[in-house]
């Protein structure tokens, strides 16, 4: 019987052990469930009084990105997929009512980057860097 108590101690002292030597120690910091890579945004500051919307071009094919109200302000999104192209994309803005365009050099943005492009009052002035 007296052997019985002492295994059994001696088990639950080996599970309390082996329990304390697992908890983590100090500040680690586990990486929480939500976390992902943090997405390229695309800031446009339009100085023009037309709407315009904002494309992606791929090689050379356009993907809207979304529209800026005259002389607004709108930051986006783009998911890994819209922005992490090997090859670059350009930028591509159309105001709405105007012929006039631009499209922007090659861009070539990292893992969250932002994009400021600014829309000037000549659309064709327009210039934007990475932040």
């Amino acid at each position: 019987m007296a052997t019985r108590r002492w295994t059994g101690g001696l088990v639950l002292g080996v599970l309390l052990s082996l329990t304390v030597a697992c908890w983590p120690v100090g500040d680690r910091v586990w990486p929480r469930a939500d976390s992902r890579p943090e997405e390229t945004r695309l800031e446009v500051r339009n100085q023009n009084f037309n709407e315009v919307v904002v494309y992606l071009m791929p090689d050379g094919l356009r993907q809207r990105v979304g529209m800026v109200s005259g002389l607004g302000t709108e930051t986006f999104e783009l998911p890994r997929h819209r922005a992490q192209f090997p090859g670059g994309f350009r930028l591509l803005v159309s105001p709405i009512g105007s012929r006039e365009t631009y499209v922007s050099e090659t861009v070539y943005p990292g893992q969250g980057d932002t994009i400021v492009l600014t829309v000037t009052s000549r659309v064709r002035m327009s210039h934007w860097h990475l932040r």
